[in-house]
Protein backbone atom coordinates (compact mmCIF):
# COMPACT_ATOMS: atom_id res chain seq x y z
CA UNK A 1 0.00 0.00 0.00
CA UNK A 2 1.47 3.54 -0.92
CA UNK A 3 0.09 6.93 -1.63
CA UNK A 4 -1.00 6.57 -5.73
CA UNK A 5 -0.85 10.55 -6.06
CA UNK A 6 2.17 12.45 -5.49
CA UNK A 7 2.76 16.47 -5.67
CA UNK A 8 5.82 17.78 -7.30
CA UNK A 9 6.59 21.05 -5.65
CA UNK A 10 8.19 23.09 -8.26
CA UNK A 11 10.29 26.69 -8.30
CA UNK A 12 7.61 28.80 -10.41
CA UNK A 13 10.65 31.55 -11.78
CA UNK A 14 13.95 31.52 -11.26
CA UNK A 15 14.96 32.87 -7.58
CA UNK A 16 15.83 32.08 -3.64
CA UNK A 17 14.15 30.06 -1.16
CA UNK A 18 14.02 32.75 1.77
CA UNK A 19 12.39 30.41 3.98
CA UNK A 20 11.46 26.15 4.14
CA UNK A 21 9.37 24.98 6.55
CA UNK A 22 9.36 21.36 5.82
CA UNK A 23 11.52 17.58 6.50
CA UNK A 24 11.28 14.40 5.00
CA UNK A 25 8.90 12.46 7.49
CA UNK A 26 6.28 16.01 7.77
CA UNK A 27 3.06 15.93 8.10
CA UNK A 28 1.09 18.78 6.08
CA UNK A 29 -1.80 20.19 5.75
CA UNK A 30 -3.63 21.62 2.42
CA UNK A 31 -2.36 25.35 2.74
CA UNK A 32 0.15 25.00 4.63
CA UNK A 33 3.30 26.95 3.82
CA UNK A 34 6.17 25.05 2.64
CA UNK A 35 8.23 27.55 1.25
CA UNK A 36 8.80 31.13 0.82
CA UNK A 37 10.68 32.61 -2.35
CA UNK A 38 11.99 35.49 -3.63
CA UNK A 39 12.60 36.67 -7.30
CA UNK A 40 15.05 39.02 -7.55
CA UNK A 41 14.05 39.94 -11.22
CA UNK A 42 10.62 40.25 -10.61
CA UNK A 43 11.81 42.56 -7.69
CA UNK A 44 13.96 45.11 -9.52
CA UNK A 45 10.97 44.97 -12.78
CA UNK A 46 8.42 46.08 -9.70
CA UNK A 47 10.71 48.84 -8.02
CA UNK A 48 10.69 49.71 -11.74
CA UNK A 49 7.32 49.96 -12.82
CA UNK A 50 6.75 51.31 -9.05
CA UNK A 51 8.67 54.50 -10.25
CA UNK A 52 7.50 54.90 -13.64
CA UNK A 53 3.83 54.39 -12.84
CA UNK A 54 4.18 56.98 -10.07
CA UNK A 55 5.54 59.18 -13.23
CA UNK A 56 2.87 58.12 -15.61
CA UNK A 57 0.13 59.15 -13.20
CA UNK A 58 1.90 62.40 -12.64
CA UNK A 59 2.10 63.26 -16.75
CA UNK A 60 -1.44 62.09 -17.43
CA UNK A 61 -2.82 64.35 -14.74
CA UNK A 62 -0.84 66.84 -15.93
CA UNK A 63 -1.83 66.33 -19.62
CA UNK A 64 -5.86 66.38 -18.97
CA UNK A 65 -5.41 69.73 -17.29
CA UNK A 66 -3.76 71.22 -20.32
CA UNK A 67 -6.66 69.07 -22.43
CA UNK A 68 -9.27 71.45 -20.23
CA UNK A 69 -7.57 74.54 -21.54
CA UNK A 70 -7.20 73.18 -24.63
CA UNK A 71 -3.74 73.56 -24.69
CA UNK A 72 -2.80 69.83 -25.70
CA UNK A 73 -4.87 67.54 -27.58
CA UNK A 74 -7.68 64.74 -26.32
CA UNK A 75 -5.91 62.52 -28.73
CA UNK A 76 -2.42 63.45 -26.03
CA UNK A 77 -4.56 62.60 -22.82
CA UNK A 78 -5.57 59.38 -24.48
CA UNK A 79 -2.28 57.85 -25.62
CA UNK A 80 -0.42 58.71 -22.16
CA UNK A 81 -3.50 56.80 -20.57
CA UNK A 82 -2.89 53.90 -22.41
CA UNK A 83 0.73 53.86 -21.56
CA UNK A 84 -0.41 54.61 -17.82
CA UNK A 85 -3.20 51.17 -18.26
CA UNK A 86 -0.36 49.30 -20.17
CA UNK A 87 2.03 49.88 -17.05
CA UNK A 88 -0.54 48.88 -14.39
CA UNK A 89 -1.24 46.03 -16.16
CA UNK A 90 2.14 44.81 -16.42
CA UNK A 91 2.73 45.59 -12.19
CA UNK A 92 -0.15 43.39 -11.62
CA UNK A 93 1.59 40.98 -13.52
CA UNK A 94 4.70 41.14 -11.68
CA UNK A 95 2.94 41.55 -8.43
CA UNK A 96 0.96 37.66 -9.51
CA UNK A 97 4.27 36.45 -10.09
CA UNK A 98 5.76 37.69 -6.81
CA UNK A 99 2.56 36.26 -5.22
CA UNK A 100 3.84 32.59 -6.92
CA UNK A 101 6.38 33.10 -4.51
CA UNK A 102 4.21 31.59 -1.27
CA UNK A 103 4.20 27.57 -1.96
CA UNK A 104 1.39 25.73 -0.17
CA UNK A 105 0.48 22.36 0.42
CA UNK A 106 -1.49 20.92 -2.03
CA UNK A 107 -2.99 18.40 -0.03
CA UNK A 108 -3.30 16.67 3.42
CA UNK A 109 -0.28 14.43 3.33
CA UNK A 110 3.54 14.11 4.34
CA UNK A 111 6.53 14.70 2.84
CA UNK A 112 8.70 11.95 0.72
CA UNK A 113 11.33 14.12 -0.48
CA UNK A 114 13.19 17.57 0.13
CA UNK A 115 15.32 19.11 -2.77
CA UNK A 116 16.55 22.17 -0.89
CA UNK A 117 17.38 24.51 2.14
CA UNK A 118 16.66 28.45 3.00
CA UNK A 119 19.00 30.41 1.59
CA UNK A 120 19.22 28.30 -2.02
CA UNK A 121 19.37 29.74 -5.48
CA UNK A 122 16.36 27.84 -7.26
CA UNK A 123 16.21 28.10 -10.89
CA UNK A 124 12.77 28.11 -12.68
CA UNK A 125 10.87 24.58 -12.58
CA UNK A 126 13.44 22.59 -10.02
CA UNK A 127 11.29 20.71 -7.86
CA UNK A 128 11.92 21.62 -4.43
CA UNK A 129 9.78 18.89 -2.40
CA UNK A 130 7.82 15.71 -2.94
CA UNK A 131 4.58 15.39 -1.27
CA UNK A 132 2.23 12.54 -0.90
CA UNK A 133 -1.41 12.83 -0.73
CA UNK A 134 -3.07 11.30 2.15
CA UNK A 135 -6.31 10.69 0.57
CA UNK A 136 -4.76 8.62 -2.76
CA UNK A 137 -3.44 5.87 -0.65
CA UNK A 138 -3.95 2.51 -2.39
CA UNK A 139 -2.31 -0.52 -4.13
CA UNK A 140 -0.22 -0.34 -7.82
CA UNK A 141 -0.55 -3.66 -9.48
CA UNK A 142 0.23 -5.12 -12.89
CA UNK A 143 -2.59 -7.87 -13.98
CA UNK A 144 -2.66 -10.30 -16.33
CA UNK A 145 -5.17 -9.83 -19.11
CA UNK A 146 -6.74 -13.15 -18.33
CA UNK A 147 -7.27 -12.41 -14.58
CA UNK A 148 -8.74 -8.93 -15.15
CA UNK A 149 -11.67 -9.76 -14.94
CA UNK A 150 -11.65 -10.76 -11.11
CA UNK A 151 -11.46 -7.01 -10.92
CA UNK A 152 -15.01 -6.06 -12.63
CA UNK A 153 -16.80 -6.09 -9.25
CA UNK A 154 -15.00 -4.76 -6.40
CA UNK A 155 -17.06 -5.87 -3.95
CA UNK A 156 -15.59 -9.47 -4.34
CA UNK A 157 -12.28 -8.18 -3.49
CA UNK A 158 -10.89 -7.49 0.14
CA UNK A 159 -7.81 -5.61 1.17
CA UNK A 160 -5.98 -6.51 4.37
CA UNK A 161 -2.86 -4.88 5.92
CA UNK A 162 -2.63 -7.30 8.77
CA UNK A 163 -5.13 -9.98 10.54
CA UNK A 164 -7.28 -7.00 11.76
CA UNK A 165 -7.05 -4.12 9.68
CA UNK A 166 -9.17 -4.55 6.23
CA UNK A 167 -9.56 -1.66 3.77
CA UNK A 168 -12.50 -0.96 1.71
CA UNK A 169 -11.94 -0.27 -2.22
CA UNK A 170 -13.11 2.95 -3.31
CA UNK A 171 -12.54 2.67 -6.92
CA UNK A 172 -10.07 0.43 -9.46
CA UNK A 173 -8.54 2.51 -12.26
CA UNK A 174 -6.83 0.50 -15.49
CA UNK A 175 -4.05 2.69 -15.96
CA UNK A 176 -2.93 0.94 -19.34
CA UNK A 177 -1.33 -1.93 -21.15
CA UNK A 178 2.41 -2.95 -18.61
CA UNK A 179 3.30 -5.12 -21.58
CA UNK A 180 1.51 -7.31 -24.33
CA UNK A 181 -0.02 -10.00 -21.47
CA UNK A 182 -1.09 -7.60 -18.23
CA UNK A 183 -2.63 -4.36 -17.55
CA UNK A 184 -1.58 -1.75 -14.44
CA UNK A 185 -4.23 -1.69 -12.38
CA UNK A 186 -4.54 0.91 -9.03
CA UNK A 187 -6.61 -0.19 -6.42
CA UNK A 188 -7.46 3.11 -4.48
CA UNK A 189 -8.76 2.62 -0.64
CA UNK A 190 -10.88 4.05 1.73
CA UNK A 191 -9.06 7.28 2.96
CA UNK A 192 -10.34 7.03 6.42
CA UNK A 193 -8.63 3.84 7.14
CA UNK A 194 -5.86 3.41 4.70
CA UNK A 195 -2.73 5.75 6.50
CA UNK A 196 0.15 4.07 6.31
CA UNK A 197 2.29 1.86 3.80
CA UNK A 198 3.44 -1.32 3.31
CA UNK A 199 2.30 -4.97 2.52
CA UNK A 200 -1.05 -5.46 1.73
CA UNK A 201 -2.92 -9.54 1.07
CA UNK A 202 -5.55 -8.87 -1.60
CA UNK A 203 -8.29 -11.34 -1.99
CA UNK A 204 -10.70 -12.15 -3.86
CA UNK A 205 -14.22 -13.66 -2.35
CA UNK A 206 -17.27 -14.74 -4.94
CA UNK A 207 -19.62 -17.53 -4.80
CA UNK A 208 -21.06 -19.25 -7.25
CA UNK A 209 -22.57 -22.67 -8.30
CA UNK A 210 -19.84 -24.56 -10.66
CA UNK A 211 -18.90 -28.35 -11.53
CA UNK A 212 -15.66 -29.23 -10.06
CA UNK A 213 -14.55 -32.81 -10.84
CA UNK A 214 -11.74 -34.42 -9.60
CA UNK A 215 -7.95 -33.97 -11.24
CA UNK A 216 -7.61 -37.29 -11.71
CA UNK A 217 -10.95 -37.74 -14.31
CA UNK A 218 -9.15 -35.04 -16.91
CA UNK A 219 -6.83 -36.02 -19.18
CA UNK A 220 -4.23 -34.15 -21.99
CA UNK A 221 -3.54 -34.35 -25.08
CA UNK A 222 -1.39 -31.27 -26.69
CA UNK A 223 -3.96 -28.51 -27.25
CA UNK A 224 -6.61 -30.97 -26.10
CA UNK A 225 -8.52 -31.16 -22.20
CA UNK A 226 -11.29 -34.05 -21.94
CA UNK A 227 -12.86 -36.14 -19.73
CA UNK A 228 -14.79 -39.59 -20.18
CA UNK A 229 -18.43 -38.94 -20.06
CA UNK A 230 -20.56 -42.04 -19.74
CA UNK A 231 -23.36 -41.95 -21.69
CA UNK A 232 -26.98 -43.63 -21.72
CA UNK A 233 -26.22 -46.86 -23.22
CA UNK A 234 -22.54 -46.81 -20.68
CA UNK A 235 -20.68 -46.61 -23.47
CA UNK A 236 -17.64 -44.03 -23.11
CA UNK A 237 -17.53 -40.39 -25.46
CA UNK A 238 -14.53 -38.55 -24.82
CA UNK A 239 -15.91 -35.01 -24.41
CA UNK A 240 -14.05 -31.69 -24.77
CA UNK A 241 -13.98 -29.14 -21.67
CA UNK A 242 -12.72 -25.98 -20.24
CA UNK A 243 -11.31 -26.07 -16.98
CA UNK A 244 -11.65 -23.16 -14.44
CA UNK A 245 -10.59 -22.36 -11.30
CA UNK A 246 -8.68 -25.19 -9.00
CA UNK A 247 -8.65 -26.31 -5.69
CA UNK A 248 -6.55 -28.67 -4.09
CA UNK A 249 -7.49 -31.84 -5.63
CA UNK A 250 -10.64 -30.59 -7.46
CA UNK A 251 -11.01 -28.09 -11.15
CA UNK A 252 -13.35 -26.03 -12.23
CA UNK A 253 -15.11 -26.92 -15.64
CA UNK A 254 -16.66 -23.98 -17.27
CA UNK A 255 -17.44 -25.57 -20.14
CA UNK A 256 -17.98 -29.38 -21.52
CA UNK A 257 -20.18 -30.75 -19.07
CA UNK A 258 -23.73 -30.52 -17.22
CA UNK A 259 -25.14 -31.09 -14.13
CA UNK A 260 -25.92 -34.83 -13.23
CA UNK A 261 -23.66 -36.12 -16.08
CA UNK A 262 -21.75 -39.26 -15.47
CA UNK A 263 -17.82 -40.33 -16.16
CA UNK A 264 -14.86 -41.88 -15.21
CA UNK A 265 -13.05 -40.52 -12.33
CA UNK A 266 -9.66 -42.59 -13.01
CA UNK A 267 -7.59 -43.34 -15.66
CA UNK A 268 -9.75 -41.88 -18.40
CA UNK A 269 -7.34 -43.42 -21.15
CA UNK A 270 -8.04 -46.43 -20.15
CA UNK A 271 -11.00 -46.39 -21.79
CA UNK A 272 -11.30 -46.71 -25.45
CA UNK A 273 -13.85 -44.36 -27.60
CA UNK A 274 -17.16 -46.26 -27.44
CA UNK A 275 -16.17 -49.07 -25.38
CA UNK A 276 -19.02 -50.06 -22.54
CA UNK A 277 -18.55 -49.90 -19.02
CA UNK A 278 -20.53 -51.11 -15.77
CA UNK A 279 -20.98 -47.85 -13.41
CA UNK A 280 -20.52 -48.65 -10.31
CA UNK A 281 -22.14 -46.39 -6.91
CA UNK A 282 -18.74 -46.34 -5.71
CA UNK A 283 -17.52 -44.01 -8.44
CA UNK A 284 -14.99 -46.75 -9.46
CA UNK A 285 -15.31 -47.65 -13.17
CA UNK A 286 -14.91 -50.85 -14.57
CA UNK A 287 -13.24 -52.32 -17.41
CA UNK A 288 -14.21 -52.09 -20.70
CA UNK A 289 -16.42 -54.98 -21.52
CA UNK A 290 -14.25 -57.27 -24.14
Amino acid sequence: MEPLRIYEIMAPQNGRVVEFHIDVGSEIRAGDLIAKMRFPEADARKDALTERLALLEIESERLRTLAASRSVSEAAVAEAEIELLAARAELRGIEAVLGEGDLKAPADGWVLETHTVAGSSIVEEAILARVADAASMGVRLNIPNTEIHYLDDPANLTVTANAETTHEIARVIRRGSAGANSTTVELWLDPETARTTGAVNIRYHASREAIAIPWSAVATDDNRTWVAVVDDENRIRRRDITPGATSGTMVEVVEGLQVGERMVLYQPRSHGEASVVEPVENGESERPNE
